[in-house]
């Protein structure tokens, strides 16, 4: 079931203490979020309870808190809902649906319809299109925000792997979200453009930290450098000072990434 605004409105009031919903018999679902992506349904009857391979992403606004501490929680809204738009509208064009938003942050996820072919080969044009996708995708991001937000950084982790697309919820509340280690590398590997002491931090600046967990990507080093050294040809992302790391984080394993400041090619 799709929601009309009426009931999605209700249903935020509800979880914001304002509204006791009464439940409807035989109503067991509110909302399911990737149901209200353009494309829902026909990604929930492609990969719904199935395992493919996928480019699972986390993108948030660079220096959200501190720009949003002190604010009333509307002005903390006008503070997000552009960079949001702007990541979901983005995202959208490069074959991405949206799993969720948290905040400033968006969860993309960049199906393949063929991940055996792609995972065959070390051949960069045959595994790496998803890198390449990628590439496109934040440099439509860098447009979109010099444009509309030219203070607005952008923070972006992503990992490669297989992933299942299935329900999560109890009886009032369902909706389809995707689950897999790669999902934990995306988001810890988003955090680590953050933290990273080792990268020039600004709030106006992009970085991009993209990789996976290194027993998916066994020759990982040759397979990160064959990106790097593609980059300049392919598409219009530019690498600032990339660094390739292979690092244990707890609870997820070891991770194999690139971590670097991105731009557009015509950038300095």
């Amino acid at each position: 079931m799709i929601p009309t605004s009426d009931s999605l409105s209700k249903w935020l009031l509800h979880i914001a203490g304002e509204l006791q919903i009464t439940p409807i018999p035989g109503r067991r679902r509110l909302t399911e979020a990737v149901e209200l992506n353009k494309e829902g349904p026909k990604i929930v009857s492609t990969f719904g309870k199935r395992q493919f391979g996928a480019l699972v992403g986390f993108i948030d606004m660079r220096g959200f808190t501190a720009r949003a501490r002190g604010k009333r929680p509307s002005e903390v809204r006008d503070i997000a809902a552009p960079f949001v738009s702007a990541v979901v509208d983005a995202a959208t064009r490069h074959k991405c649906f949206i799993d969720k938003t948290i905040g400033d942050e968006v969860m993309v996820v960049m199906p393949s319809f063929d991940w055996d072919a792609a995972l065959s080969s070390l051949d960069l044009r045959v595994r790496d299109p998803f890198l390449m996708e990628m590439g496109e995708l934040v440099v439509d991001l860098i447009d979109a925000l010099s444009k509309s937000l030219p203070e607005v950084g952008l923070s972006a982790g992503f990992s490669m792997g297989d992933v299942v697309l299935d329900r999560v919820g109890s009886q009032d509340y369902v909706e389809w979200t995707v689950y897999g280690n790669s999902v934990n590398a995306a988001k810890r590997l988003q955090a680590m453009s953050t933290t990273d002491s080792r990268l020039p931090q600004s709030r106006e600046r992009h970085y991009l930290v993209t990789g996976a967990i290194e027993a998916d990507m066994p020759d990982w080093r040759r397979e990160l450098e064959a990106w790097v050294a593609a980059v300049p040809d392919i598409g219009r992302l530019r690498l600032v000072n990339p660094v390739l790391r292979s690092d244990e984080f707890k609870g997820v394993g070891r991770l194999c990434y690139v971590t670097s400041e991105v731009s557009r090619k015509d950038t300095q």
